[in-house]
């Protein structure tokens, strides 16, 4: 099963119906002819606008666009695709651990979850008395009226890896740059700990759910 056909999967579970998988087939081919390279990799990365554009620095410098049409920064490697917030905050995984919502991963199991969307909804669901987890901030971020959610921790290594192409394009749309911190992933070690990602170096780590990190949303592309 290919990324784009998981993600089709998932927009149908969360609301759409099935006349509009030509629709995110669309979006998809949309994508992949507007990619920017990152030199001497398989990576790509642009700037995601509204009503599914996508443009690469040198498009955005020539054209006439405006920081009120972007979505946030996409990102494309062989094994994952999504589109980075222009926002983050700092939250806790939970206020009070000592429970596993999704399962318990090593990091070699951790780095097989491809999307954090669907772990991002059972968290959501299950910290229904809980204010402003960074699970629930990403879930109701809302920006563009997209689903944004907390990443897998596949998803946080992407970003890592690519950060500073990523910030390139975030500081010249107007939006917040990653952080060199510990950010947060979706993706849990156990009761206690949530796998997180420390950008000054590219390592995970199990780090404890109450303990407060960088949360930067995310959506499928």
């Amino acid at each position: 099963m290919t990324r784009f056909e998981t993600l089709t999967e998932f927009a149908i579970k969360f609301g759409q119906n099935e006349e509009n998988i030509e629709k995110f087939k669309a979006i998809k081919q949309s994508y992949l002819q507007s990619i920017g390279t990152v030199k001497g990799t398989n990576a790509s990365i642009c700037i995601a606008l509204d009503n599914n554009r996508f443009v690469t620095k040198g498009g955005w410098k020539n054209g006439n666009y405006s920081n009120d049409e972007v979505v946030g920064i996409a990102v494309h490697t062989p094994s994952v695709s999504f589109i980075v917030g222009l926002t983050e905050w700092m939250a806790r995984w939970t206020d009070s651990s000592g429970k596993i919502i999704t399962e318990r991963h090593t990091e070699a199991e951790a780095l097989q979850i491809i999307s954090g969307l669907e772990d991002t909804r059972k968290i959501v669901e299950a910290q229904n008395n809980e204010k402003k987890t960074a699970a629930k901030l990403c879930w109701n971020y809302g920006y563009k009226g997209l689903q944004w959610y907390l990443p897998s921790l596949l998803e946080l290594n992407a970003m890592c890896a690519y950060q500073d192409e990523i910030n390139e394009l975030i500081v010249l749309v107007g939006g917040t740059p990653l952080s060199v911190g510990y950010h947060s992933s979706s993706t849990e070690v156990g009761p206690n700990g949530s796998w997180v990602v420390g950008f000054f170096s590219g390592t995970s780590y199990g780090y404890g759910k109450c303990h407060a990190d960088i949360v930067r949303p995310v959506t499928a592309i």
